[in-house]
């Protein structure tokens, strides 16, 4: 009904403790990005007070669009990263799935 727990304690190994303090590391740089980035998420354009100038003329705008990037770029670009992500997946899995099997058999 109740595992036994070991009164040993199991100490990390230098690559588990890089890891961890890694992972500690880049969650606090990740949280101050955050929070440094989080006034710019909420900044708005103010519209100009006009009280002083009296009414604003009308004017003509003319609205050019020249560059950007085409629709079938964009399209190009989905289609790559999906097929660079889903080949990195196979990878990793197949390491992984190598890694187990060698460290399974009794040495």
């Amino acid at each position: 009904m109740f595992a036994h727990l070991s009164s040993r304690r199991r100490h990390l190994n230098t690559a588990a403790r890089l890891r961890r303090i890694t992972a500690a590391l880049a969650a606090v740089v990740g949280g101050l990005l955050a929070w440094a980035a989080a006034p710019a998420a909420f900044a708005k354009v103010l519209p100009p007070d006009d009280t002083n100038y009296g009414p604003v003329p009308a004017t003509t705008v003319r609205v050019i669009t020249v560059g950007g990037t085409p629709g079938w770029q964009i399209a190009v670009i989905a289609v790559a990263a999906a097929l660079v992500a889903s080949a990195l997946a196979v990878i990793v899995y197949r390491l992984r799935a190598a890694r187990r099997r060698v460290s399974a058999h009794p040495a």
